[in-house]
């Protein structure tokens, strides 16, 4: 099970890092003709969905070491201390990881 997750996690890697060494320009053309192949009318849904896909790469590369340097038990001792789950989220492990949202 474990080297199941890690092939996951390699593949999730490498996929990650292909907008680093793809140029914008391709990535923005390539969307655009998937969207016309399959028949997408181009507006702001689109545009919108070309934006996610263009920026979840960087996002997963700058929040994830910030999640590996956090210590597995602070959201159970979170809970532990009287937080309800979207407390613990909001209030203990959104502040930690805050330094890799905002890098990006």
């Amino acid at each position: 099970m474990n080297a199941i997750r890690r092939r996951v996690r390699n593949a999730i890697m490498t996929v990650t890092y292909i907008p680093n060494v793809n140029p914008d320009l391709v990535t923005g053309i390539s969307l655009m003709l998937l969207f016309f192949f399959i028949s997408l009318k181009t507006g702001f849904a689109t545009l919108l969905l070309a934006h996610i896909a263009f920026n979840i790469p960087y996002a997963i590369l700058s929040i994830s070491p910030k999640l590996k340097q956090l210590d597995k038990n602070l959201f159970e001792a979170a809970l532990d201390l009287g937080c309800k789950p979207g407390q613990a989220i909001t209030r203990v492990i959104l502040p930690e990881i805050m330094p890799g949202i905002v890098t990006r």
